[in-house]
Order: C-alpha cells, then structure tokens, then sequence
C-alpha cells in the first residue's frame, strides 16, 4: 500500500498529529517524545480538532506507529525523568505526508504554515 492511501485512511486527529510529526521532523527535531508532539499539535495545529489531551495524542501516535508512518523507539536518557519513554520520527517522506495531508480540505492552511515557518 502506498504511503498517500496509508494516510488517507487515517482519523482527523491522528492527521493533526501525523503533521505535528512532520513540523518536528522538517525542522531536525525528532526523534521528539509525546509531549513535544503534543505542544505542536497543541499550540500550532489546534484549530482543526481543538486541543488533543495526552491520551489522544498517544492513541494517535500507536496507530501511527502501527500504519507504520512513524517510528517509537526508546530514547535512552540521563535523567531518570525521562528514562524509558517513547520518541517519534517520521517513518513516511516528509514531503509525501504534506502533500497528501493538504488535500484535506481541512489541514491544507495548516500544511501551509509548516512550510511557511
């Protein structure tokens, strides 16, 4: 299956996060941990499904992981903080994930502003 049709079977806010993924990843910052994520989506995507909660933003990231879009992998850490939790990167082109999440109507002026910034 190609990498546009995986996507196009995604909901809307595993999109918003999909592309939350891909403003980190076009700008060197993944692999990023589901907190970075979801300030992103958060701060800068917000207006398509409003403000996503820890556990969507998570229930997102695993089914993006399962459709392979991105790769969870353990990032090992100093801090016993963050030791042992999961990081993100963009599995898919960046540039395919923009152009397929634009023809949604719905994140086309959001695809807009992670090629802008």
């Amino acid at each position: 299956m190609h990498e546009d049709a995986v996507i196009d079977d995604t909901t809307p806010v595993e999109r918003v996060v999909l592309l939350g993924v891909t403003w980190l990843d076009t700008r060197e910052e993944t692999p990023a941990r589901l907190d970075e994520i979801r300030a992103i989506c958060n701060d800068k995507l917000a207006s398509v499904t409003g403000r996503l909660s820890e556990a969507d933003t998570a229930s997102a990231l695993n089914s993006l992981s399962a459709a392979t879009l991105v790769d969870e992998e353990t990032r090992e850490s100093e801090s016993p903080v963050g030791k042992g939790r999961p990081a993100y990167s963009l599995l898919v082109d960046a540039e395919t994930a923009l152009e397929t999440l634009e023809a949604d109507d719905r994140l086309e002026a959001l695809v807009r502003t992670v090629r802008q910034e």
